[in-house]
């Protein structure tokens, strides 16, 4: 039905009447949750009606001493044999203020004030709804002045909803799902859920260099029989937005356990092995041997194509970082070749691939040049980020062989950025390679401190400790602010590797003995503090796939898996020393806290194996590579949308992100 044909006909929209089952507990409840007041529903019926109830309770499965938290039950049953229609509840702020801040992990964070040209702007409104399958975590957090207000839902468990792009604006849509929108109103101070999920103010559809969106389609559901709506009320006090977070994703990640939703992990290293066997064929298939060696950096992902002819130093090829994998992995299996060609790429980078002390972003084999590709590749330029992690890999490479020129190439590449740093001891994010600023937002900071504290060990050089102290401090004053953002370089916005490298560095600037005390304490808080940013990207739910899905049909479990920013809304398997380093810190944390990260590192770890196409098992791709692009909803990254693949993988830096993790994780830790 065209909803300019139902402009015609009379929206039947009504506040349903509310109940609620008190139990023992009337008091605490009316305190908690006024139902007349605080929760509303409404419906739009194309096709009969329906009618609804709410019950509201606390929740007895667990106990904390500062929280109050409700389960809310939302019934919907149809008028007849069956009515198309959609409901929406709405949860009052009761006491909220305009300067609520709002969270939805991986769309929503601290107001998206860096993402102003991105599809969630906020100067696109006050009002926003997203698809459930696009949250790590279905979730709406409200924080003002040390009170907190959020909304945890059940999540979906089917979904046969279709490409919002086979609809044209004005259609209305009639899906078979239980996928709901969650948002909030920043103008009536309320949060939202609604079923079948109808987003506003638009459908994010794409992002390749700029946003491609659509307008909102109206949704409609089948309700056939009674169906519920089923979330949680969790009302607690924080004394900032970053406790708020942390507190919320505990909470969360309690009641999906109690709940059932969160499995058991059982490691085998039998699957261990398995998946180091399937990630050599990267570095048997996909070598190049040439004046500046390393791996290809893109492939087709159904087919193992070769896509271009680059081979990238980090960041999407990680060539340098696989040098040093190539060496780890033919030392474990006995393979002489791999680990002569893991030094020879090494010493290519080092020796052919370097303006100065700088390190070339990317090598063009056909031009055999560095690669010139705007805006990803300058071959004038180099990004900082890119430098750190090439720097860090020469590095392992060194630990791993024992090349002492590796040593002083790694100790002079570090000398050369230190010049660089800024007077607040951030990194810019682009520089020429005479050492001139190109791109002046800090994200290059993030990757500063393990190189940094790395060349202090090796030499007890003051410089390069009172480097990574700068900028050490620059990142804590971030975490206490919140603000993660810029440090992937196609998506320059709020994104999860900017909280996981603050937690890393902020870490091992903790770890280390010869900072004083006092000192380690303020680092032990900012890991904690980006600890559970970096966690909030992470799905700790499976969203489901329709049947006639590739991921349905493969088995593909979300769970562990993690989005990438406010702009990439797909999910990958970036890792690199995260899981062994939340696993490490656990014990630097109370018991229940240490016993929840170190299951949420056991089901990162265990996601990220679960993608690896192996010899019993190619999940859809193909031997070798680690699929990157991974679409949990009807967003794609230019091709295939929901329950599929992107056809293309950066596949250098997934296999470089689980050979680093599984080492790390099973055999020696690096750091």
């Amino acid at each position: 039905m065209n909803w300019s044909f139902f402009q015609y006909v009379v929206l039947f929209l009504i506040t349903a009447l509310l109940t609620f089952s008190c139990g023992d507990s009337l008091k605490e409840i009316a305190e908690g949750i006024d139902l007349s007041r605080d929760i509303s529903t409404k419906k739009v019926s194309l096709r009969s009606d329906v009618s609804l109830k709410a019950e509201v309770q606390l929740y007895h499965k667990l106990k904390y001493d500062t929280v109050n938290l409700y389960k809310v039950d939302v019934s919907v049953f149809p008028f007849g044999i069956s009515s198309v229609s959609r409901v929406e509840v709405r949860v009052d702020l009761d006491g909220f203020s305009d300067q609520t801040v709002f969270f939805v992990p991986g769309v929503w964070i601290w107001g998206n004030k860096f993402s102003l040209t991105k599809a969630y702007s906020p100067e696109k409104g006050n009002l926003w709804i997203f698809r459930e399958d696009r949250l790590p975590v279905p979730l709406v957090i409200a924080f003002d002045k040390g009170k907190v207000f959020a909304v945890l839902k059940i999540p979906a468990k089917f979904d046969y909803s279709v490409d919002p792009e086979l609809y044209k604006a004005g259609d209305d849509a009639i899906y078979s799902t239980d996928i709901a929108g969650l948002g909030f109103d920043a103008r009536s101070k309320q949060i939202i859920i609604n079923l079948p999920a109808y987003e506003y103010p638009l459908i994010y559809r794409r992002k390749i260099l700029n946003p491609y969106t659509l307008s909102p389609i109206d949704t409609f559901a089948v309700f056939d029989s009674e169906r519920k709506i089923s979330f949680f009320v969790l009302k607690f006090s924080a004394r900032d937005f970053s406790e708020a977070v942390e507190q919320a994703w505990k909470i969360s990640f309690d009641i999906y356990d109690k709940e059932g939703i969160i499995s058991a992990v059982n490691h085998q290293i039998q699957k261990v092995e398995e998946v180091l066997l399937s990630l050599k064929e990267y570095f048997k298939k996909y070598f190049v041997d040439d004046f500046v060696s390393g791996f290809y950096s893109f492939v087709e992902t159904e087919t193992g194509k070769v896509v271009t002819n680059f081979i990238e130093s980090s960041f999407t090829g990680m060539s340098v970082f696989n040098g040093n994998n190539s060496i780890f992995i033919g030392k474990k299996f006995g393979d002489v070749e791999l680990v002569q060609r893991g030094v020879k790429v090494i010493n290519s980078w080092i020796d052919n691939a370097r303006e100065g002390e700088f390190f070339w972003d990317c090598f063009d084999t056909s031009t055999k040049k560095a690669c010139n590709f705007p805006p990803f590749f300058y071959r004038d330029s180099f990004f900082t980020r890119r430098n750190f992690e090439t720097l860090l890999a020469v590095y392992l490479a060194y630990r791993e062989i024992g090349d002492k020129r590796w040593l002083n190439e790694f100790l002079e590449g570090v000398s050369a950025m230190i010049a660089l740093q800024n007077e607040d001891g951030s990194f810019s994010r682009r520089y020429s390679f005479s050492g001139r600023k190109i791109e002046s937002e800090p994200s290059g900071s993030y990757f500063a401190v393990p190189v940094l504290i790395k060349a202090y060990e090796e030499t007890g050089f003051s410089d390069y400790l009172r480097s990574a102290l700068r900028v050490g401090r620059f990142l804590v004053d971030l975490a206490e602010k919140y603000e993660y953002f810029g440090s992937t370089l196609d998506a320059n916005s709020e994104d999860k590797e900017a909280s996981m490298w603050t937690f890393i560095s902020c870490y091992l600037l903790f770890k280390s003995s010869y900072i004083p005390e006092d000192e380690r304490q303020i680092y032990k808080d900012c890991a904690r503090r980006s600890l559970y940013s970096s966690l909030s990207w992470f799905f700790i739910w499976n969203v489901p796939f329709s049947p006639n899905q590739k991921f349905y049909k493969i088995g593909l479990k979300t769970l562990g898996l993690s989005l990438v920013s406010v702009e990439n809304v797909h999910v990958d398997v970036y890792l690199f020393f995260f899981p062994k380093m939340i696993f490490d810190f656990a014990d630097f944390l109370d018991e229940k806290d240490r016993s929840r990260i170190k299951r949420m590192a056991d089901i990162v770890m265990l996601s990220a194996m679960e993608v690896v196409p192996t010899l019993r098992d190619t999940k859809g791709s193909v031997l070798g590579i680690v699929p990157e692009v991974i679409h949990q909803t009807w967003w794609d990254y230019g091709v295939g949308g929901k329950g599929s693949y992107n056809i293309t993988s950066a596949t250098g830096w997934t296999v470089a992100s689980l050979v680093s993790a599984i080492k790390n994780y099973f055999y020696s830790p690096d750091f």
